[in-house]
C-alpha cells in the first residue's frame, strides 16, 4: 500500500462501502506490523543499549587491568621490544632481499614488454600495409571488371 493512490468504485450515491472497509482493513493491517516491527527494534535497541553498558564495564576494567600489569612489567616490555626489534630487522632484511629480486625480475620483464610492444607495433603497421594493398587491388580488379563490362 505505501503510498498508492487507491481508486474506489463509485456508486450512485458516494464510494462502494466494500472498498473502503477492505482499504481500511488493509491500513489497519499495516499499521499493526509497523507498530510490531517499532516495538521490536525499541527492545532491540533497549537491549543494545545494556550491551553496550556492560562492554563499557568491561572496558573499564580492562582498562584498569591493563594499568596494573603495566605498571608491573615494564621490565619485561623493554625486552619484548628486545626482542621484537630482532624480529623486525630480521624480516626486513628478508623483505629487502625480495624487493631486489622483484625489482631484477620487474626489469627483465619491463624489457620484456618493450620488445613485444615494438613487435606489436611493427605487426600494426604490417597489417595496414598488407590491408591498403589487399583494398587497391580489389578496387583495381572492380574498375578493371566494370571497364570489362563496358567493353
Amino acid at each position: 500500500m505505501g503510498g498508492e493512490v487507491r481508486c474506489f468504485r463509485r456508486r450512485l450515491f458516494g464510494f462502494d462501502a466494500n472498498d473502503v472497509m477492505q482499504y481500511i482493513t488493509e491500513l489497519a493491517s499495516q499499521r499493526n506490523h509497523y507498530k510490531r516491527a517499532g516495538d521490536q527494534l525499541e527492545a532491540e535497541m533497549i537491549q543494545f543499549k545494556n550491551e553496550i553498558a556492560a562492554l563499557r564495564e568491561r572496558l573499564s576494567e580492562a582498562d584498569r587491568r591493563v594499568a596494573e600489569i603495566g605498571t608491573r612489567s615494564f621490565d619485561n616490555a623493554a625486552q619484548d621490544l628486545t626482542s621484537l626489534q630482532a624480529t623486525y630487522e630480521s624480516l626486513r632484511g628478508e623483505m629487502e632481499a625480495i624487493a631486489e629480486i622483484l625489482a631484477s625480475e620487474l626489469a627483465r620483464l619491463s624489457g620484456t614488454l618493450t620488445s613485444l610492444s615494438a613487435a606489436f607495433d611493427e605487426t600494426d603497421v604490417r597489417l595496414r600495409d598488407i590491408t591498403t594493398v589487399i583494398e587497391n587491388e580489389r578496387q583495381a580488379f572492380a574498375l578493371s571488371k566494370t571497364e570489362d563490362d563496358i567493353v
